[in-house]
């Protein structure tokens, strides 16, 4: 009855074993002193036969002021675009001047394309945004720059199905106890 128990024991662990599916992070590290008016990056990923969950996480922040040797300073209000696997997913977003972390989660559609595709892509472009200057009360509208640090994409893969030889490898050690026991006197 022990055996049994301890052959029961190993087979239920090598099957929670198996169905375990590992969590996995890539990251696209950027220059965060280079100003920027676009940003784009691919993420080749492993081969998941299915995923339930991915978020893409962006280091970024907007220009807020530029001055030059003059000493005249101009403002910037900056509004970004971005684009994941094709489908726009921000329109006209507003960055702070600190740097801050832009979390999304990705969406079915964009979770068929990655494991179709095995990558993910986004592209960040900038947008008119209001500008001024302590050289006049006006001011106007430009493509305001932006600083992106660090975009990381975090995928949670499905459990991964049982495969057919940890069952036969189950009934076979249960076929081994049966018969064991069947030649005991």
């Amino acid at each position: 009855m022990k055996k049994r128990l301890c052959y029961i024991a190993v087979l239920a662990s090598i099957i929670g074993y198996a169905s375990l599916s590992q969590a996995a992070t890539y990251t696209m590290d950027f220059d965060a002193a280079v100003e920027r008016t676009s940003a784009t990056g691919i993420f080749t990923i492993d081969a998941f036969p299915a995923i339930d969950a991915a978020s893409l996480d962006f280091v970024i922040r907007g220009k807020t002021t530029y001055t030059n040797s003059r000493g005249y300073s101009w403002y910037y209000d900056p509004n970004i675009d971005l684009s994941i696997a094709g489908s726009q997913v921000l329109d006209n977003y507003h960055l702070s001047g600190d740097f801050t972390v832009l979390h999304l989660d990705l969406t079915a559609a964009a979770l068929s394309y990655m494991v179709a595709n095995q990558s993910a892509d986004f592209q960040i472009l900038a947008q008119d945004g209001f500008w001024w200057s302590d050289l006049s009360p006006w001011g106007g509208y430009t493509k305001a720059p932006f600083y992106l640090d660090e975009v990381s994409l975090q995928v949670t893969p499905s459990a991964v199905p049982v495969p057919g030889a940890i069952l036969l490898l189950g009934s076979g050690l249960a076929g081994l106890a049966g018969a064991r026991r069947i030649r005991r006197p």
